[in-house]
């Protein structure tokens, strides 16, 4: 299937809102080194909202001709019906609500516990049951060097932190909106989201 397949990633997309405006929508740029976007995906599950953070974007053409029926919606332009169509997926990282946030809003938004109250939601990163196998084998240890660190137990310390990452594929069509968030000083892991800004954000002149 590899070699009847093409496949190209990027970083960024276009994505149109409700308003018909388009919006870029960011999992790795270097001209936004720092960002790497949240956002929801339509839907939920376990009485809570489908939250995710984009890694990257994924383009796969030729699946007719590989055998692969895909589903009209999917195709790009929708009207393809040769054997070359193809498709356009976002990989993405899954975020679960922290333990701590034990209540949810009519929205499924797992809330912060006071004094940040019905303003905030808190995430985490969700985990895996166990670690990835690769992690651990002589194929990873020769890829150490992708990751951030001035030494190789800095980096095996940064790499750990994905080894029980959950990461999916999903289709464009299933981002519904942006997820205004920051992490939480000394801790990766936990995502802080503004749900309900306290001001207006219209300017007067």
């Amino acid at each position: 299937m590899a070699t009847q397949l093409d496949w190209q990633c990027f970083g960024c997309a276009k994505l149109r809102n409700a308003d018909g405006d388009l919006r870029k929508v960011v999992g790795t740029s270097n001209q936004f080194p720092r960002r790497r976007d949240f956002v929801h995906l339509s839907g939920h599950e376990n009485n809570t909202a489908l939250s995710v953070q984009v890694v990257m974007f994924i383009q796969v053409s030729g699946l007719g001709h590989a055998g692969i029926q895909v589903p009209e919606v999917l195709r790009i332009p929708r009207n393809n019906t040769c054997t070359r169509h193809s498709v356009v997926l976002a990989v993405v990282r899954w975020l679960a609500p922290d333990r701590r946030s034990l209540l949810r809003d009519s929205k499924f938004m797992p809330l912060c516990t006071p004094p940040f109250g019905s303003n905030h939601a808190l995430w985490t990163f969700q985990r895996l049951d166990r670690q990835r196998g690769y992690f651990s084998d002589h194929i990873f240890a020769r890829q150490l060097h992708l990751f951030p660190g001035s030494d190789r137990r800095t980096r095996r310390r940064n790499a750990d932190t994905l080894s029980r990452a959950r990461h999916d594929l999903v289709t464009l069509e299933s981002i519904d909106s942006f997820m205004n968030c920051t992490t939480i000083d000394n801790d990766s892991q936990s995502i802080l989201e503004t749900i309900m800004l306290p001001f207006n954000n219209q300017c007067k002149s």
